[in-house]
């Protein structure tokens, strides 16, 4: 692979993390950390992909690949929930008893990260197997924002659960919504993409703005309103 693909395949994720790193104005986060998560956040890819190929390879004895059950089975299952659940034990793995998680948006930090870990070394298999210019521009402008988003709905709930733990409250439902909810967002993302018609194109491009605005609102508030996390 050349070094430029390489480079490009690499800088949409780094970039999407400083932008969010710099929006956590009230306790910066331990470099070693964050470095941490994006290598556990990588090394959840191959979990996923071996997972979604034996998912696949059953599904395709059944079903035809255009069949529409086929495609909510791949795409919301196969794809989104498995590869939000994997993100969702890396994250966990990597962060849940660090010293430095005291903060709320510190749970979007960490799953940016990881989210982000993920989607470069998944950027890099892509690229390694095409090899074109063009795959790496529609990622970086589709697939690695899409990561991304998913992971400040991942992170908000992360958050949220790590709250509940420290005062001593049941954590499940936060735990739950940290895996569910990206993996909607994501299953839904992935299925408009399965087709190519016009309208449903059409239909896809509302729907990333809509995900995009909550997004960007949540983060904008969680940052503005950070608070640190008590312990009961």
């Amino acid at each position: 692979m050349e070094y430029t693909l390489f480079f490009l395949a690499v800088l949409p994720g780094l970039l999407l993390i400083r932008y969010v790193y710099k929006l956590d104005s009230v306790e910066k986060e331990p470099l070693g950390l964050l470095i941490k998560l994006v290598i556990y956040g990588a090394i959840a890819t191959i979990p996923a992909i071996i997972i979604g190929l034996s998912a696949n390879e059953v599904m395709l004895e059944i079903f035809d690949e255009d069949d529409i059950l086929y495609l909510i089975i791949d795409n919301f299952i196969v794809t989104a929930l498995v590869e939000e659940f994997v993100k969702y034990k890396a994250l966990r793995a990597a962060s849940w008893k660090h010293n430095a998680f005291d903060y709320m948006f510190d749970g979007i930090v960490y799953a940016v990260c990881a989210s982000m870990g993920f989607a470069i070394l998944e950027n890099i298999a892509y690229i390694m197997e095409d090899g074109s210019y063009e795959l790496v521009l529609m990622r970086a402008v589709l697939s690695m924002p899409g990561h991304c988003i998913f992971g400040i709905f991942m992170g908000y709930f992360y958050g949220r659960a790590k709250a509940s733990a420290n005062k001593g409250n049941f954590t499940i439902f936060s735990r739950m919504m940290a895996v569910l909810v990206p993996a909607i967002f994501h299953g839904w993302y992935d299925f408009l993409l399965s087709f190519e018609a016009d309208e449903i194109m059409i239909i896809f491009g509302g729907f990333v703005i809509f995900m995009d605005v909550i997004a960007y609102t949540l983060l904008k508030r969680i940052a503005r309103k950070d608070r640190k996390i008590t312990v009961a």
